[in-house]
């Protein structure tokens, strides 16, 4: 039960690499056009097809541990906690599918695009892309675990939860500071 917890955290620091190298690659780019009327090939197509989007959806996982997604309280606020604990099931059974169609989608368009060598063209180059489409299935697919492992953990008491080792698909409050 461990595994989508490491993976949401190695996709945080991946993630915050890939955004360092996009503004260093970025930075090169703009010094070298400025002093030298030299522009890097590609700048466009790398920072579009790989650094976006490894930086969008790398870190899905880690955003519901810390339960940092869109969520809308204002009704919930005044519901008992009983009725919030179904409420908070259904929501979470509907992510559950949706972000499941979503995954298996990624993973069917990775799967072709890889068999082909996805590719997009930068001037007299191909750069690949293909790659890229397999970021948006470890990041769906660490959101998918990391919200199943709640879900089981929302039906057990505190000590069943922290023995199955489900107390850690939650982040504390300063997520960044703790881990």
């Amino acid at each position: 039960m461990k595994a989508p917890i490491w993976i949401s955290k190695a996709s945080i620091y991946l993630s915050t690499a890939i955004l360092s190298v996009m503004c260093i690659h970025i930075s090169a780019e703009i010094i070298s056009r400025a002093l030298f009327n030299y522009p890097f090939v590609g700048t466009i197509e790398m920072v579009s097809f790989h650094y976006m989007v490894s930086v969008s959806f790398l870190p899905l996982g880690y955003v519901q541990m810390a339960k940092a997604n869109i969520t809308v309280d204002v009704l919930s606020s005044f519901l008992p906690k009983k009725a919030l604990f179904f409420v908070d099931l259904f929501a979470n059974t509907v992510t559950f599918v949706a972000i499941g169609g979503v995954l298996l989608a990624s993973f069917d368009m990775a799967m072709q695009q890889t068999s082909h060598f996805e590719a997009a063209r930068a001037a007299p180059y191909n750069i690949w892309i293909w790659p890229s489409r397999w970021f948006l299935v470890i990041g769906f697919g660490s959101f998918l675990f990391v919200l199943l492992g709640q879900m089981v953990k929302s039906f057990l008491h505190d000590e069943a939860a922290e023995r199955l080792g489900l107390d850690e698909y939650e982040l504390p409050e300063t997520p960044l500071e703790e881990t």
